[in-house]
């Protein structure tokens, strides 16, 4: 059943996106469906699919704002909410709070909706990426150029691309927190959650990131970077994230 709504939500992405060369607009494809967003500010973001009294569809979109301009998250989690609609009207098929496989299969069809329907995969496939410089900097263009979020962009990209992997850290006043991480080593990962890190840099979590690799795959990691031994690419983004990625080939590679 999951892969079925999987291949129907890709195909439903790319259909309402055919046309479109880089930023989708994500509030005019849902006024055309008739559904209206409504933004809120909140401390935290989340999102939620509704209806008001007279049955009119709404997208309500939470988090702290300063105008009612939509940001990159915003527009995420529109285009979620967009794949809760989707599923719930053709295949009545909504998350149950107390089927924790069900929520999280419904949650991870959706944001795999939203991933498909903002960023224009059949260009993503088409990067040769060869080094974790190079993701890096596919990941940066991305972002730019579809006006999503660098984790939206990362997705994207491992989506398309096996063998990768890719942690975003933010600096605090006594170390590092990761705010998330993905990798495509065997199809697309679960999310790393955010943690505050041990580690006093963001090489040194990413030295045990790897090892964790390789211990449970047996195959070499491809640091390409100026430093030692297990080291990789870590670039500042915006906000002070930085963002590190790492290859992974398989010993016939090597």
């Amino acid at each position: 059943m999951k892969a079925e709504l999987s291949a129907w939500l890709i195909t439903s992405a790319e259909k309402l996106r055919a046309g479109v060369k880089d930023e989708l607009d994500i509030k005019k494809l849902l006024d055309g469906l008739g559904i209206r967003i409504i933004l809120e500010s909140s401390a935290s973001r989340s999102g939620a699919l509704a209806q008001d009294g007279d049955g009119n569809w709404l997208v309500v979109v939470r988090g702290q704002r300063r105008n009612q301009n939509l940001t990159a998250v915003d527009r995420f989690t529109a285009a979620h909410e967009l794949g809760h609609y989707l599923l719930q009207k053709n295949w009545a098929f909504s998350p149950s709070f107390t089927d924790k496989k069900n929520y999280y299969d419904c949650e991870e069809l959706c944001n795999q909706f939203a991933s498909r329907l903002l960023v224009d995969h059949s260009k993503i496939i088409e990067f040769e990426i060869l080094s974790p410089q190079m993701c890096l900097g596919v990941i940066r263009a991305c972002a730019e150029r579809y006006s999503v979020s660098l984790e939206v962009a990362a997705r994207s990209i491992l989506e398309t691309h096996s063998g990768i992997g890719v942690c975003a850290f933010v600096k605090n006043t006594d170390g590092y927190s990761r705010l998330w991480g993905l990798s495509s080593l065997n199809g697309i990962s679960p999310r790393f959650p955010k943690k505050r890190l041990k580690s006093k840099s963001v090489q040194e979590e990413v030295f045990t990131w790897g090892r964790n690799f390789l211990e449970k795959t047996g195959v070499r990691l491809d640091f390409a970077t100026e430093s030692t031994e297990m080291s990789l690419r870590t670039k500042e983004f915006s906000n002070k994230v930085e963002l590190s990625a790492i290859m992974i080939k398989p010993p016939a590679d090597v």
